[in-house]
């Protein structure tokens, strides 16, 4: 009978907490890219898997090229269906907790970006970014550093790596907040045009917001593994 109460305690405390449902769903890149001189103005389009639906984004940015192959530039988004640790809340109607729908939730953020780039051989070029990004919506501030290197396999295919951690800056306990690795190739026997598919595992860290730990009287940390597979359309006018 104790072994059947505890049992039942711990089913009841982990209903309480978001599910890793750990599922592979498909993704939809488009970037719209136009250089003057050392000024690049870029449109970028994004479908993506989200906790419990999708994730939708629309960035408009502007970056400048400077010497020895640095880059940096400045951009606004906006999003729809994003999850924040604050979305997760109990249902009223049947006392579960659950993720709120945020399938028409807007968001905007800004951002600023340095980026830099070595030519390690002919056929490899490894680079490293840094990005500030602020969301005004959420009032949340987010560091992101993503290392990468691409390598030439062909005269017409690409392929690349990269590694993206976002800090939170004040607004959770994890040290992480995310974590994506991004594989991908590319095609460019189109003119004009850079085209090819991409795999991503994004590790999102969940912990517990004080009205959940005020509510339930006690405290999760848990991991949610996105896994998309899906397809990158550049344009370059």
């Amino acid at each position: 009978m104790i072994s059947l109460l505890g049992f039942s305690s711990l089913a009841l405390a982990q209903s309480n907490v978001p599910t890793n449902h750990k599922s592979v769903k498909p993704a939809l890149h488009f970037r719209a890219f136009k250089t003057l001189g050392p000024w690049t103005y870029i449109g970028d389009v994004a479908w993506e898997p989200d906790s419990d639906g999708n994730f939708e984004k629309l960035i408009l940015s502007v970056r400048r090229k400077f010497p020895n192959h640095y880059s940096a530039g400045v951009y606004i988004a906006n999003t729809w269906g994003e999850h924040h640790g604050q979305d997760w809340l109990k249902d009223p109607q049947d006392n579960q907790w659950k993720w709120r729908d945020v399938e028409d939730k807007t968001e905007f953020n800004v951002g600023a970006l340095v980026q830099k780039k070595w030519s390690l051989s002919p056929k490899i070029t490894a680079e490293a970014r840094v990005t500030y990004e602020y969301h005004l919506t959420n009032d949340m501030g987010i560091l992101k550093i993503r290392p990468g290197v691409s390598y030439q396999m062909t005269s017409n295919w690409m392929s690349y790596f990269r590694y993206e951690a976002y800090f939170p800056l004040g607004f959770s306990t994890s040290t992480l907040y995310k974590q994506g690795y991004y594989l991908g190739a590319m095609y460019s026997g189109i003119s004009g045009w850079l085209i090819g598919p991409f795999a991503r595992h994004l590790r999102h860290e969940w912990n517990n917001t004080p009205k959940f730990k005020t509510a339930t009287g006690t405290t999760y940390r848990m991991h949610e593994d996105l896994i998309s597979l899906g397809m990158s359309f550049n344009v370059y006018f």
